[in-house]
Order: structure tokens, then sequence, then C-alpha cells
């Protein structure tokens, strides 16, 4: 069993498009979306999903979002979030990943300082940067793209959708919890593991994300540039733990994975193990995967409900049929 952490729950934020065809913009809907107040029926955040989110402007463009803990955080490592990116390469990327001109580039910081330069080494003049991994591929930078987020207290799930079936994830923060506190080989000092999920720079989430390897399985990692990538901070270390998925399902999902013989709603943990190569990841137990479960054949943007309380939100990769997809909880 992995250690006991806070169980997430997860706001999901109004819509937003960019205004134009320039990463830049698609930054700006990415600030938009995250520095939202309320969420996407208008009711007013928690404040412990409240992220300070600002939005870095070295010309006259937006070329980085970066995102600090709600106040009263119990992370006690001070992480930062980043998205960045510009029509020229810049930034340092995590292996195996390289810079590509107008690519939205993801990365988190640990232990950080203040606010230096995304393109800098130590983008937070101080602590452990993991480097970034690409969000997804260039095609996002256009007007119909939709930035859909998913807030929690302790990490962020962005869900960018080029079209109904063309979509991006990207899933960063606190975002797995180790299997024991012991602050030398498998957690940090606050017990948690910080790090990042992409479905990768070049693909659209795969169709069978929950049974594949193939391009852009999400929650999986791939050696490849541009590939899908899954990932955490070795504990104290600026030394990364590449992996993902330990266990694929065996077959395509259905209608019926959604739920167990009685009906119920159910969501399937996600445990992670370090890579032995691409979508190898048998190595070393790391942990499970917080706040994201596998829940089976959905429709994207659907959402299970109590009256009118959100008990769960539905992310899948086709917003107009159902397809693979996961359960994120709600804030309650």
């Amino acid at each position: 069993m992995a250690f006991p952490l806070p169980a997430l729950t997860f706001a999901r934020m109004a819509d937003v498009s960019p205004a134009g065809v320039l990463i830049s913009d698609l930054l700006d809907a990415a600030f938009t979306s995250w520095s939202a107040g309320t969420d996407y029926r208008g009711t007013a955040l928690p404040s412990t999903h409240l992220w300070g989110v600002t939005r870095k402007r070295p010309t006259v463009v937006t070329e980085a979002v970066v995102a600090l803990p709600p106040a009263g955080t119990p992370m006690g490592l001070n992480p930062a979030i980043l998205v960045a990116g510009r029509i020229a390469n810049a930034g340092t990327m995590a292996a195996p990943d390289t810079s590509v001109a107008s690519a939205l580039q993801v990365g988190i910081n640990k232990n950080s300082g203040a606010y230096a330069d995304w393109t800098a080494a130590s983008p937070m003049t101080s602590g452990q940067f993991f480097g970034y991994w690409r969000g997804g591929p260039t095609a996002m930078n256009a007007v119909g793209t939709i930035v859909r987020s998913f807030i929690s207290a302790e990490s962020i799930f962005c869900q960018i959708i080029t079209s109904g079936a063309v979509q991006s994830w990207f899933y960063v923060g606190a975002v797995a919890s180790p299997y024991n506190n012991d602050a030398t080989n498998n957690a940090e000092s606050d017990n948690r593991l910080y790090g990042m999920v992409v479905s990768g720079g070049t693909s659209s989430v795969s169709s069978s994300w929950l049974n594949s390897t193939t391009a852009a399985a999400f929650l999986n990692h791939n050696i490849t540039a541009g590939g899908h990538h899954c990932g955490v901070f070795q504990p104290g270390s600026t030394n990364l733990y590449p992996g993902g998925r330990r266990s694929l399902w065996g077959t395509a999902a259905v209608a019926d994975s959604l739920t167990d013989s009685a009906g119920w709603y159910d969501g399937e943990a996600v445990e992670i193990g370090k890579s032995l190569g691409s979508n190898a990841n048998s190595g070393n137990r790391l942990g499970v995967i917080r706040g994201l479960f596998l829940a089976g054949s959905v429709q994207s943007g659907r959402y299970l409900r109590n009256g009118s309380t959100d008990l769960y939100h539905y992310v899948s990769m086709n917003t107009g049929a159902a397809a693979d997809g996961m359960m994120l909880p709600a804030v309650p």
C-alpha cells in the first residue's frame, strides 16, 4: 500500500481557448484557466486550491506561466510548476526530450527561490529543477484549441483539446505517493514524490492508452524525444526516476468496466515503477499516482454527481463518444 497522504480533489476550471495561433496565446489561455478563482460552474475555489499564478513577459508576449502552491500547503518542498515556450528553441530539457520552437514545455522545480528566467538552468534561482518535457505538438497553437484544467491542492492536470479526439494531457506537482516514508530512498522529507506525466510532444493521446503502449500512452514512459513520459525526482536529489505504469489493461475498455457488479462507479489506482526502457516500467516500485484513477470507456467532460454536487470528473480522449478514460475526484 502507498504511504497515506491527503486525498486529492480537483476543481474543473472553465474552458479557455487561445486568442491566436502563437505559443504565447496558448500560455495566456493556461494562465487564465489556472488563475481563475471560480470553477466551471462559477463556484468559488476553496483557499486550499488557489495557486499563486503569474505570467512572465520578458518582451511583449507571454513566455512562461508559473504556479506557486496555495497558502498553508502541506507540501514542504515549495514546488513551482512552470509551462513555457517561445518561437525559438529555449529551455533546459529533461532527458530524453529536446526543445522545439513554439512547443509547450512543462516543468517543475522543488525547494524554489524567486523566479529568475524560464530559460535558465535554475528557473527559480535555487532548488532542484526537473527540466522540461514537451506538453504536446505545436498543432495545439490554434484558436479552436480548448484548455481544460483540473486543479488540486498539490497538483495540476491539464487537458488540451485540439479537436474532440485529438488531445494532449499533462499532470504535474506532488503527483505520487511512495510506499513508505523512508526519506533516504523512497520519499522526500514531506513524504511525497514530485514529478510529471506528459502524453508526448508529437502525438495525440492514444485511443487505446489503457491497454496499449503505443504513441502517447498516458502514464507510461518512452525513452524517445517527443514521446510520452512519466517520472519523479529522486528523493533529496536533482536526479530523476523515469518510470510509468507497472501494468496495462488486458483488453480494451468497455462500458461495463466503469462499474462493479452492484452498479457502483469505481476507479483503479495507478502503480508506477522505474523504467528499464521504453514502456518497460518493471524496475523498483516507486509508488502510486495521486488523484488519477483509471475508469474505462467514457465520454470526456461527463461527471458523476450526487444531486448538484460533483463527485468525479471524467477525462477521456474523446469529447464526443465513449473512449479510454480516467476519473478525478471532485472538490466536495
